[in-house]
């Protein structure tokens, strides 16, 4: 039953996010402490995502370069960093849990999907890069620089996750000063 529980939300990983992250907002109680606690890993989530967005070709070359050569994720990292940013700006700390719970349950088997295709697609030269590039959390060694592409930040529609982050933020600053005045 977890299996075909953590496979559903894979699948639909979006529709997941986006029902956590409405429920989170709804529930957020914020401040000014939680606001400056948690945007500053909002806004190193989403530039990270940025960047990793730069370098991938996907379904053209496998990327082990700029972030992709200190992590084989780093969008998905992104994704955990802005994640837990908004758990941080929602100031309610029990949230955590339950992030950490649903993002490994979505991002596990997400990633194991992934990794198959890309055995299957790129072989040998996959196996090496996984010999060499963590999976998640980033080596602090082995940067293998390229140029980073505006192009593929646009063709991979960034900006739609940069209006979703700043419409979030929004909201939690609109909470925030709501709240005191209520």
């Amino acid at each position: 039953m977890i299996a075909r529980l953590r496979d559903f939300v894979s699948g639909h990983r979006i529709t997941t996010s986006a029902v956590f992250g409405g429920a989170l907002l709804a529930l957020a109680a914020p401040t000014p402490r939680s606001l400056a606690l948690g945007l500053p890993l909002v806004l190193l989530g989403e530039a990270l995502r940025t960047w990793s967005s730069g370098y991938i070709r996907k379904d053209h070359a496998l990327a082990t370069d700029g972030p992709y050569s200190l992590t084989r994720n780093p969008l998905y990292l992104g994704n955990f960093i802005l994640g837990l940013g908004f758990c941080v700006m929602a100031n309610r700390w029990s949230v955590v849990f339950v992030f950490l719970l649903v993002f490994a349950m979505i991002y596990d088997a997400t990633i194991e999907d992934e990794e198959r295709k890309l055995l299957k697609r790129f072989g040998d030269a996959f196996i090496e890069y996984c010999r060499e590039v963590p999976r998640f959390f980033p080596r602090v060694s082995g940067w293998r620089g390229a140029p980073f592409r505006w192009a593929l930040v646009r063709q991979h529609r960034e900006f739609r996750t940069w209006a979703a982050v700043a419409g979030a933020v929004a909201v939690v600053i609109f909470k925030m000063w709501w709240g005191e005045w209520i």
